[in-house]
């Protein structure tokens, strides 16, 4: 009889542990931010990227040259609006730099000391004066054209970034 109360109180002991490892790992899961609950770091902004050179595909200089083809898709868009997540505080340049180096998308910069900050010089080995000496890479956030260079700009949350090749006669 000592035997199955001795065994009765064991059971009654692994059920209680269970319960409260069962409780412990519910308590981390909770207290964790958690994909599966739509929570989103705080620290983190998300925003969208995409990168175009619809301009190139009007351009006679541009697009009879052979060597120029392979780089310039058909439709202009070299990467369709992406949604990338960065840390608070970083920078259109930081974006872009994050996206092309993840798609192996070919990008070169230069910082440059006269504007305090970085100069694309080429996305996708469409470059600077590729069409002539006015022509180059902008970009728009939400539309709009900043004043400012592209590594001075904070990236907010949900803002909408465009890369642009453009030219002017």
């Amino acid at each position: 009889m000592k035997e199955k109360k001795n065994e009765g109180k064991q059971k009654l002991i692994v059920i209680c542990l269970a319960v409260v490892v069962l409780a412990a790992a519910c308590a981390v899961f909770y207290a964790v931010k958690s994909p599966l609950r739509g929570d989103s770091d705080p620290d983190m902004v998300a925003c969208t990227i995409e990168i175009r050179c619809d301009a190139a595909l009007d351009r006679k200089e541009i697009m009879e040259n052979p060597g120029m083809k392979p780089y310039i898709p058909e439709d202009g868009i070299i990467l369709p609006k992406t949604e990338v997540t960065v840390e608070k505080g970083k920078s259109v340049y930081d974006v872009l730099k994050k996206v092309t180096d993840e798609k192996e998308i070919p990008m070169e910069s230069q910082f440059s000391s006269a504007f305090g900050t970085q100069y694309i010089q080429g996305i996708n080995h469409l470059y600077e004066k590729t069409d002539g000496g006015y022509s180059g890479w902008s970009y728009t956030v939400n539309g709009e054209m900043p004043e400012y260079g592209c590594s001075e700009w904070t990236v907010q949350e949900n803002d909408e970034i465009l890369w642009e090749y453009t030219f002017s006669d």
